[in-house]
């Protein structure tokens, strides 16, 4: 298994550009991707990510597929976990896929529970941009 250490916070314990970030990260993760089987991959998040990043994202990997959620504690529910599940499905995703959550809370704990019952789990990495993570 590889890990990727982000530095978030510069010396003044700012956020650093998160466009410049997420860039490295993206770079970092096609990297480790490489390691891989060729795995399906999948990146989670929700509408305000996704019109910050979905673009960057699928010009870094244009074989990925993308699943967005709507923004706030209320996509935290059987709901749209099951969604989730449905569409991982419909795309043929099995226990060596990959799926990437980039988001908060909602978005990482949706994911993390839908690997949890998903064909007995997949691959997740966890991209959160909630501050407090850091």
């Amino acid at each position: 298994m590889s890990f990727i250490n982000l530095e978030q916070l510069d010396q003044d314990n700012s956020l650093i550009d998160y466009h410049n970030t997420i860039n490295e990260t993206l770079d970092s993760l096609a990297i480790t991707i490489q390691d891989l089987r060729n795995p399906q991959i999948c990146f989670v998040s929700d509408t305000n990510i996704a019109q910050l990043y979905l673009q960057q994202i699928c010009q870094k990997f244009p074989q990925a597929t993308t699943f967005t959620l709507p923004v706030g504690e209320g996509a935290k529910n059987l709901h749209f976990a099951n969604e989730v599940a449905e569409y991982l499905f419909s795309k043929r995703f099995c226990r060596q896929d990959l799926v990437i959550a980039i988001g908060g809370g909602v978005v990482t704990d949706l994911v993390g529970f839908v690997s949890s019952i998903y064909m007995r789990g997949f691959g997740i990495f966890n991209y959160s941009t909630e501050q407090n993570s850091f």
